[in-house]
């Protein structure tokens, strides 16, 4: 079997295993992983919960990733929680290039 260069694990059971423990290891205990299927099955489906800023006047923080105007807190905490989790979700497996390596992250507020 030949593997994709950016791949440190041989298969995705092996794959969403590391990346489910790192997350929980960092502190995301409510972290879902999983692999596509089909045409998008290389790709790495990551959905996790994180908390509603505190400051948040816009009410639209779970939607924070499909609105062009959410307000400045929810853009930041969105921000700041995607690039935790897909830098995490990097170490771990060594994916990179077009698309974050291929990793899709899902936020959804607590």
């Amino acid at each position: 079997m030949v593997m994709a260069t950016w791949r440190k694990h041989s298969t995705h059971a092996e794959e969403t295993r590391a990346v489910k423990n790192a997350l929980v290891d960092a502190g995301w205990k409510t972290a879902k992983v999983s692999h596509g299927s089909g045409t998008a099955w290389g790709w790495l489906h990551i959905k996790v919960s994180a908390p509603k800023p505190t400051d948040c006047f816009c009410g639209q923080w779970r939607e924070a990733q499909y609105y062009a105007t959410p307000c400045s807190p929810c853009t930041e905490q969105y921000r700041t929680v995607l690039a935790s989790i897909i830098a995490i979700a990097q170490r771990v497996t060594g994916r990179h290039g077009k698309y974050d390596g291929d990793i899709n992250v899902d936020i959804r507020t607590e």
